[in-house]
């Protein structure tokens, strides 16, 4: 059986398949940040800002940091090196996202593209898809009290979906650590 989510969008359905044999991008979790395409990574996120860095902003897609008064760009590949080093999230082209601790990738995003496949499965139809979620968590707005998205949790497979409730579809699908039941 394939495993690889992009070739196989399906195996997410699987529900007797382990998240150690699943594949994103030919990455699998607990690979090492060698196996990632350094060329491929257009973003990153939750990246540590170099030395005495007194405050971040992001506008007109750039990323910037302040020491001392004075204004830098954080430019990509130096907050690739930070997240390498340090920890955070790249972001692939092709609409994979990896998380990174200790130079391990410990989970996947599936996002843009790559989330089409699953886009547009009813929120009524979630857990037949995907199976008996271990746990479900709605967020409501504080402002207006309409329900904003609704989480499906699944611990053993280290799956979330998250369904926007607004737009009527599932916009994220992480896999791996974040998604362990510590409790």
């Amino acid at each position: 059986m394939e495993t690889e989510i992009t070739i196989n969008p399906s195996i997410l359905f699987e529900t007797t398949v382990p998240t150690s044999l699943l594949t994103l991008g030919n990455i699998h979790l607990g690979d090492t940040i060698q196996k990632i395409n350094y060329s491929g990574i257009v973003l990153t996120g939750l990246e540590k800002p170099p030395e005495n860095t007194t405050s971040t902003s992001w506008r007109d897609g750039k990323t910037f940091y302040t020491v001392n008064g004075i204004e830098f760009e954080f430019e990509l590949k130096d907050r690739i090196a930070s997240v390498f080093e340090n920890g955070g999230w790249v972001g692939m082209d092709t609409g994979a996202r990896y998380r990174i601790k200790e130079k391990i990738i410990v989970e996947f995003t599936i996002v843009n593209n790559l989330l089409e496949v699953y886009k547009k499965i009813p929120k009524n139809q979630i857990e037949k898809k995907f199976g008996k979620a271990d746990k479900i968590i709605e967020t409501w707005e504080s402002y207006d009290g309409t329900l904003f998205h609704t989480d499906y949790i699944y611990f053993d497979r280290q799956i979330r979906i998250y369904y926007q409730d607004w737009d009527k579809e599932i916009y994220i699908i992480n896999i791996g650590e974040s998604q362990i039941d510590y409790s």
